[in-house]
């Protein structure tokens, strides 16, 4: 749940977090309510960065899926607003774990601090 946290304080608090890294953001596990939540808050001045693996879940596709596609819905809601601001990238064949994760870091820590 770190990449819904992650977004969480940067919205919340952006006095402190002025920066989001949310990997592997787990969208599906609220039924909608994290976009729902995303689609009402204000610009915030930080960058973001989202990203997600194309197997997620290798033992259950569906969730594999749902990652995907709940991911270019966040991405969607994010982009006309965030622009250059925002990168969210795609690590084909990735799954869920710290493997995928450390792959990923040094890029999205060059983003956000680029």
């Amino acid at each position: 749940m770190g990449g819904l946290a992650s977004l969480y304080g940067f919205f919340e608090h952006p006095d402190a977090f002025g920066l989001a890294g949310a990997m592997s953001p787990a969208f599906w596990w609220d039924d909608g309510q994290t976009l729902e939540y995303l689609r009402n808050q204000p610009p915030q001045e930080g960058r973001i960065y989202l990203d997600v693996g194309t197997v997620e879940d290798q033992d259950d596709p569906d969730l594999a899926r749902r990652y995907h596609d709940e991911f270019w819905l966040a991405r969607d809601i994010l982009a006309p607003v965030y622009g250059d601001r925002l990168m969210a990238t795609v690590d084909e064949g990735a799954i869920h774990h710290e493997t995928a994760w450390a792959r990923r870091f040094p890029g999205a820590v060059r983003f956000l601090f680029g």
